[in-house]
């Protein structure tokens, strides 16, 4: 077990360097994708998010904000190590170990695998550009696309509550279709928080759809200095798929079968989530 650690650490600090060396190579394959290391990072901000749908909990995992001078981004870091080790020639193998270890024990829940981890996205705030790129993916196919929404009209409550030993202030506003809670702390002046929320005159600490279906809440705030990298993808070109962000939200609520490379019958798929409706996504805005 020791070596099969030392193996799967050894893949992720691989696929770091290589990403690294090779960013003004990469940037030929999709144009004003900047793959590589893009930025550093001066704070990570590590948040569980979960999804809760009709009462029940889908899941609850581990989201980190880096944030730097130039980008900031949130991703699963279960996600970002499945990905590194996708992108290295013996990384194929090492994922098959892990999925084959986990698909043994008894205890398995496909809910609760980081294997088949459910937030998928990867969320870059490019600062400079004014823009938000996000990745995402419509089966195992992942996506890129850009995005610049509007400013959030945010509008302070009163009410008070300590996160993380922080004192916190209340903020609501209305953003791709849902109505939001955040608490933000002004002891931490930095108007970020996790997946495409910031505007407030402090780092959002916690923030909750008044449906109940997300919810994300810091469980960690660090001062460290860690890269941020833009990976590879993980399709078989090492190229994402650019879409518009309209395109793509519109596919994934419907289960668009032509991104389906699963087993699985993709017609079933698609009428589960056509009944469940848009209320599973985060965004559920009117495209």
């Amino acid at each position: 077990m020791r070596n099969f650690k030392i193996t799967l650490l050894g893949a992720i600090v691989l696929v770091l360097l290589i990403a690294c060396k090779s960013n003004v190579l990469n940037r030929a394959g999709n144009k004003n994708i900047p793959y590589g290391l893009i930025d550093s990072s001066r704070y990570t901000i590590t948040y569980n998010i979960s999804k809760t749908l009709d009462s029940k909990l889908l899941y609850k995992i581990p989201l980190l904000l880096k944030i730097g001078d130039k980008y900031s981004v949130t991703y699963s870091k279960d996600k970002f190590r499945n990905d590194s080790l996708l992108q290295t020639s013996s990384g194929e193998d090492v994922f098959r170990m892990q999925l084959y270890q986990a698909l043994s024990k008894d205890n398995f829940s496909l809910d609760n695998q980081t294997l088949f981890n459910r937030y998928k996205k990867y969320t870059y705030k490019d600062y400079s550009n004014n823009r938000i790129m996000e990745i995402d993916e419509i089966s195992s196919t992942q996506f890129c696309y850009y995005d610049y929404p509007k400013k959030i009209n945010w509008k302070l409550k009163n009410g008070e509550k300590k996160i993380l030993g922080f004192v916190c202030r209340r903020a609501d506003c209305k953003f791709r279709g849902r109505n939001y809670i955040a608490w933000f702390t002004e002891e931490i002046p930095l108007s970020e928080g996790p997946w495409k929320f910031r505007g407030l005159p402090g780092l959002i600490l916690e923030i909750t759809d008044t449906d109940r279906v997300y919810n994300f809440k810091a469980i960690g705030f660090k001062e460290i200095k860690s890269p941020i990298v833009f990976l590879k993808s993980i399709n078989k070109s090492k190229k994402y798929i650019k879409i518009s962000r309209k395109d793509f939200v519109r596919d994934k609520r419907n289960g668009n079968s032509k991104w389906n490379i699963l087993s699985e019958d993709s017609n079933s798929i698609r009428k589960k989530r056509i009944k469940k409706g848009i209320n599973t996504f985060i965004e559920k805005d009117e495209l």
